[in-house]
């Protein structure tokens, strides 16, 4: 059962310079959430990563926290 620590998820979004692009902040209802990204056309090529995360996982380092890498590739016409 999730705890009432966790009923707020923080979602970035990490540029391939380990910059952090953007930052969502998603409230969880019983573990679930929904939220997305909405990619500029400016935005460029590269491998990107998806870190997540709650105010409570903090506590123990980013070690702990769920991360996804995809690499994005923009097609010219």
């Amino acid at each position: 059962m999730p705890s009432d620590n966790s009923n707020t998820l923080y979602v970035e979004l990490v540029s391939p310079g380990s910059k952090i692009i953007e930052t969502k902040v998603i409230r969880m209802d019983k573990g679930l959430g929904h939220g997305d990204f909405h990619l500029g056309d400016s935005i460029p090529s590269g491998n990107y990563q998806i870190r997540a995360y709650t105010n409570y996982m903090r506590n123990f380092g980013e070690i702990f926290f769920s991360k996804g890498n995809w690499s994005l590739s923009i097609l010219m016409e």
